[in-house]
Formats: C-alpha cells, sequence, structure tokens
C-alpha cells in the first residue's frame, strides 16, 4: 500500500486512512512470538483491505513452512488452522472484497508451495468458506453487519 488515503472522501465518511507497511511489520514485530504461533488469534476490528491481517497470516504461514518438518497433509491442516484463527471487520464493502481476495491469494501460494501446485478443490473451497466466515462487513463500534449498500442491519455482528 502506498498511500495512506484514498480519498478524502472516504476518510469524511468512515475515517478510512490505512496503515503504512513499515508501522505494520514494526507493530507485528512488537508481538513477533505470536504471530508466528499457528493457534494464536487475532482480530482486527477496522481491517481495511488486510495490511495487518496479511503480514500475520504471512508471518504464520512462514513459521509453518519454515519449522513444520512433517508430511504435506499436516502442513495443509496447519495452512487451514492458521488462516481459521485470523478475524477481521470493516464497515466498508470493497474493503472487506479485497481484503478476502489478498488473504486468500496468500494462503493459496503457500498452499501450492506444499502441494507442489496441485489444489485440491475441497481444500480451496474450504480456505474460501473459513476466510469469508472470519473477515466480514460489519460496524464493531455497534456490533451490528453491514449490508451491500453500506447501511447497517439489525443482525448481530457475531451470532
Amino acid at each position: 500500500m502506498n498511500s495512506q488515503i484514498i480519498d478524502r472522501a472516504r476518510v469524511a465518511q468512515s475515517g478510512e486512512v490505512f496503515t503504512a507497511d513499515r508501522e505494520v511489520k514494526a507493530m507485528c514485530d512488537l508481538v513477533k512470538e505470536e504471530t508466528g504461533q499457528v493457534a494464536t488469534k487475532f482480530l482486527e476490528p477496522a481491517c481495511g483491505d488486510g495490511n495487518f491481517l496479511a503480514e500475520i497470516l504471512t508471518r504464520k504461514i512462514n513459521s509453518i513452512l519454515n519449522e513444520v518438518t512433517e508430511g504435506k497433509e499436516n502442513k495443509i491442516i496447519l495452512l487451514l488452522c492458521a488462516l481459521s484463527n485470523i478475524y477481521g471487520i470493516d464497515i466498508l464493502t470493497d474493503n472487506i472484497q479485497s481484503c478476502r481476495e489478498r488473504l486468500f491469494a496468500i494462503w493459496l501460494q503457500a498452499y501450492r508451495t506444499v502441494t507442489f501446485n496441485q489444489v485440491h478443490q475441497e481444500h480451496s473451497n474450504l480456505a474460501q468458506l473459513i476466510i469469508r466466515h472470519n473477515v466480514v462487513c460489519g460496524d464493531f463500534i455497534n456490533p451490528y453487519t453491514v449490508d451491500v449498500n453500506g447501511l447497517v442491519t439489525d443482525e448481530p455482528l457475531l451470532s
């Protein structure tokens, strides 16, 4: 992300300002041990397009790829577990879509490394399901979901 602001109207409407990569990395370094652990859960309540979540997922994946020596099947399970322990909420639907795509691309690249480019559709579908369930459009301050038009619904964010 080169710019921290997409446009001033978005800042005025939603307070959207992105965190620069160097700050994301520096903040993640403050909890470096946790970001490398597959089972540690992370919630980003204003995830934007996923700067923090992408960095955390990358660190979890690097830990798996560099430290786990057991077989391919175990690594696939761990990659799915790493993904399942990352949660994001944002009020803007386009940010959620970008974040989901970004996380899936990171996960898929690691998965292809483990499987030597063989993608099993059921694994891909499961990863996408996890992401859709864990990265949601909502208002964290008023814990309700947001619809495709950006309007707060009466459906609770957490069920």
